[in-house]
C-alpha cells in the first residue's frame, strides 16, 4: 500500500506538521511514501520579505517565523536533524520525501532564484526539486512540474491563487501561472494528485480557481488537494462524468486559539497502486495531537517554539528551552539571559 499524508496551510509550524507525521508513523507501524504540504508554508529568507499577515500574526504566535528563524541556518539545527534521524540515535525517523507547492505567503524573492525557467515534459525524480532548505529536506514542486515517487506515484504541483483575487502587493510567483498550467494540460502527465494552493470554484460558495479547474478537466487527476481556504469538508467528485478527481481540501494545522490543539489540516491519501483512486482518512488520530497542545511546547532563548518529542535533542544539543510564557514576559522586561 501507498500511503501519502497531505497537510493543509503550515505558515511556518513545520515542527508541528512534521512531528505529528512522524508520530503517527511510529504509532501505526508504517512509513510514509511522501508528505504533501499545500502551499503557504510561512517559507521567508529574510525578515524584509515578510508580508503583514505574517507579521501580524507573528506577534503573539512564534511558530509562523520557525522557516526563518530554524529551517535556513545551515548547518542545520540538531532540532531540525533530529526529525529525519533514524529512531534508534534518537530521531523521530521521518524518511520519505517532503514536497510542496507555493502559496501566497512566502519569500518569493530568494525562491525565485530557486526554480528552474525551463519546465520539464516528464515527471522528474524527488531529488531533481529544488530543495528549499540547506539540509535538503523539503522539496519545492514548482508550477507545472510533475515529480514520480519511488513507489511509482505521480504528484502534479500548480501553486499559487487567482490573479486578482487579493491585492496585498505579492510577486507574480504568489499567483497561478497561466503557463504552469498549460504546461500541466499539454504534457498530459498521468497524475495520481494534483497538489495546489487554491481549490476549484466548485469547492467554494463564490470564487476559486477556474484555470485550475479547468486543467483538472482536461488532465484529471486521481485527487486534486488544496489548502488556502476550504469551505466544503466532505471530499467530493468534481467531474461526475469523468469518475474524478476527488477533491480534498485541507484546512491548515496552526493550533487553534481556544485550547492550543493543532488544527484538523491532516488528510491520508491510501493508494493499492498508482492510476487508481485512493481511500481516504480525514484528520489525525486525536492522542497524537493532543502529545502537540500548545501548552506543551517549550521555547528556546531565541524564541523557538519546540515541541515535546524533541526536548531530548534539545538537551543533548546544549539547547536551554524554557515556558514559553516566562521567555515572552523576560522579552519584554528586555532580559533574555
Amino acid at each position: 500500500m501507498i500511503r501519502v499524508l497531505a497537510c493543509g496551510d503550515v505558515h511556518g509550524h513545520f515542527l508541528l506538521a512534521l512531528g505529528v507525521a512522524a508520530r503517527w508513523q511510529q504509532e501505526a507501524a508504517f512509513e510514509w511514501d511522501a508528505v504533501l504540504f499545500a502551499g503557504d508554508l510561512g517559507a521567508f529568507y529574510d525578515e524584509q520579505d515578510l508580508d503583514s499577515a505574517t507579521r501580524r500574526h507573528a506577534r503573539s504566535n512564534p511558530c509562523e517565523l520557525e522557516f526563518l528563524r530554524l529551517w535556513t541556518q545551515n548547518p542545520p539545527s540538531p532540532l531540525v536533524d533530529a526529525v529525519f534521524a533514524d529512531p534508534g540515535k534518537g530521531g523521530l525517523g521521518l524518511r520519505c520525501p517532503i514536497l510542496t507547492v507555493l502559496g501566497n505567503h512566502e519569500g518569493f524573492s530568494y525562491i525565485a532564484t530557486l526554480v528552474p525557467r525551463s519546465k520539464p515534459l516528464e515527471a522528474v525524480g524527488v531529488s531533481d526539486l529544488p530543495a528549499l532548505d540547506p539540509g535538503n529536506r523539503i522539496r519545492l514542486l514548482p508550477s507545472g512540474w510533475s515529480v514520480r515517487l519511488p513507489s511509482g506515484l505521480v504528484i502534479s504541483g500548480l501553486g499559487g491563487i487567482q490573479k486578482g483575487s487579493r491585492y496585498a502587493g505579492y510577486l507574480s510567483m504568489a499567483f497561478i501561472d497561466d503557463g504552469a498550467v498549460e504546461n500541466y494540460v499539454a504534457n498530459a502527465v498521468r497524475t495520481d494528485v494534483l497538489l495546489a494552493h487554491e481549490g476549484p470554484p466548485a469547492a467554494f460558495a463564490s470564487g476559486g480557481a477556474e484555470l485550475l479547474e479547468w486543467a483538472a478537466r482536461e488532465n484529471p487527476p486521481q485527487v486534486y488537494v488544496h489548502g488556502h481556504h476550504v469551505e466544503r469538508e466532505v471530499p467530493f467528485i468534481l467531474f461526475p462524468d469523468k469518475g474524478k478527481p476527488l477533491v480534498v481540501g485541507v484546512r491548515d494545522v496552526a493550533f487553534k486559539r481556544r485550547d492550543g490543539m493543532p488544527g484538523s489540516g491532516w488528510v491520508v491519501m491510501e493508494f493499492d497502486d498508482p492510476g487508481i483512486a485512493p481511500r481516504m482518512v480525514m484528520g489525525a488520530p486525536e492522542g497524537i495531537l493532543r502529545e502537540f497542545r500548545l501548552k506543551r511546547w517549550r521555547a528556546t532563548r531565541g524564541g523557538i517554539l519546540v515541541p515535546p518529542v524533541l526536548f531530548q535533542t534539545a538537551a543533548r544539543a546544549g539547547i536551554a528551552l524554557a515556558e514559553w510564557s516566562l521567555i515572552r514576559r523576560q522579552k519584554r522586561s528586555g532580559h533574555t539571559g
